[in-house]
């Protein structure tokens, strides 16, 4: 039996571009065929990934007997034609991924040619899948069957009982090549590792009204497995630069665990996730592990705002603290900040927009500014389709349904969610955040 796992680009037409910097290696798919081979399930894997290989070659390798997809938001369409292609060609097709996660009856009931969808952790169900096994007995998936959608139970993955993995299955993969490219770029690339699943805000007091995140518990990998997968990929591929994919880094002791199990000599950097204020002492024990980069949500400055959207709220003199040290020991900190969340008014927009006009000038900080987006999945999304106007509205605007569609137009529900649910339009907050992201910002702290 042939299987293939394909990793797509960005759609052509998604707001990330298909040239985006980044060369993704596709170390979620990696995981699912070192977990079939472990299980003894004879087979030949084949991992198809898009930024090695154009997807007309891919279009034209296809035939495995079974075909499945990672589906981000941003590669949907391209990850549903795929699909398509490969039932033409009579495959069993599956998805997986953070998107497909909350659109399983959505897609089957869109997408004839997807026969199963995987939400949350598929390793296991993916191997019990292609190992035959009574479909009711297997976890974490969506599949049809006499036209109506059916969903098992749900079930965690023990990150300690998956094995390891490394990039033998990659077709067109060639180390020397991507280790070119990558100093082509910069030397700037990390190779995705997953330490941590969940997230420790949302287990202790509840998801963000943006999140999606289908997970409900918080895993942790232990210390001495997780530089036992460093170490092999370092020493297979000579990889240096990992982002740890986990929501927050920061979790309890779990830095101090990683730190006390790091091998001698073994030099290797890290970016990830974490949640600030951060200590002084947590600092120094990023620093000591290799953080050199660390990605957090600053999200808004307005504390009805953040309540509203259950975000625990920060105090201004934390978040410059933690910025500050940061830099003292030489760690970049990337800043997220969100405009159009429920309650936004014209004071709330300002107040944000001149706090990063602050921390720009005063730390040189880096800050992405986004808009709050309400996915599928999300409190927020839940809220909008249950408003009968939102939803009219945007059926006659995009001719979709927020009940049943697997592709979602969210730039325009973006807009719809700001005029139903700010005091400040769509126009005022975009001339706003235009002004703070440009060169010389007119906006003074």
């Amino acid at each position: 039996m042939k299987i293939q796992l394909i990793f797509p680009r960005h759609d052509p037409e998604s707001y990330i571009s298909r040239d985006y910097g980044y060369l993704v290696l596709p170390t979620g798919l990696e995981v699912l065929a070192s977990v079939l081979e472990r299980d003894n399930i004879d087979v030949n894997i084949e991992i198809l990934n898009n930024y090695f290989t154009s997807e007309k070659e891919i279009m034209g390798r296809i035939d495995g007997d079974i075909v499945g997809v990672t589906d981000w938001e941003t590669n949907h369409r391209t990850a549903m034609r795929l699909l398509k292609a490969a039932k033409d060609r009579g495959a069993i097709t599956a998805v997986g991924g953070p998107n497909a996660s909350n659109l399983g009856p959505r897609i089957l009931n869109n997408h004839n040619y997807v026969d199963y969808v995987f939400f949350g952790s598929g390793e296991y169900a993916f191997s019990k899948l292609v190992a035959g096994r009574e479909i009711t007995e297997i976890e974490n998936l969506w599949y049809r069957k006499n036209n109506k959608n059916y969903f098992n139970f749900y079930r965690e993955v023990d990150l300690n009982s998956l094995p390891l993995f490394n990039f033998e299955h990659v077709i067109d993969f060639d180390r020397k090549k991507y280790k070119k490219e990558v100093s082509k770029r910069g030397g700037g690339e990390q190779v995705g590792v997953s330490f941590i699943r969940g997230c420790v805000k949302a287990v202790s007091g509840g998801r963000c009204s943006f999140c999606s995140l289908p997970l409900s518990g918080l895993k942790l990998m232990d210390p001495q497995k997780a530089w036992e997968q460093i170490s092999c990929l370092h020493k297979l591929y000579g990889l240096d630069y990992f982002q740890e994919t986990g929501d927050a880094f920061n979790v309890g002791n779990y830095p101090e665990k990683i730190f006390q199990a790091r091998p001698r000599g073994l030099k290797i950097k890290f970016r990830g996730n974490c949640t600030i204020p951060i200590k002084p002492n947590e600092i120094s024990t990023l620093k000591k592990i290799g953080f050199v980069e660390l990605l957090s949500g600053l999200n808004h400055v307005d504390e009805k705002i953040l309540l509203s959207a259950k975000i625990n709220p920060r105090k201004i003199s934390e978040i410059e603290k933690t910025v500050e040290l940061l830099k003292k020991n030489n760690i970049i900190i990337k800043l997220s900040a969100m405009f159009g969340l429920p309650g936004e008014t014209k004071d709330s927009v300002i107040a944000l927009a001149k706090y990063i006009v602050k921390l720009r000038i005063k730390y040189d900080c880096l800050i992405h500014v986004n808009w709050a987006q309400p996915t599928v999945g999300s409190d927020l999304f839940n809220t909008l389709n249950a408003n009968k106007k939102v939803a009219r509205t945007y059926h006659d605007l995009t001719g979709g349904d927020l009940n049943n569609d697997d592709s979602i137009n969210y730039p325009e529900l973006i807009k719809l969610m700001v005029k139903y649910y700010c005091h400040i339009s769509y126009e005022d907050i975009s001339t706003i955040v235009e002004d703070i992201t440009s060169y010389k910002p007119k906006i003074q702290f």
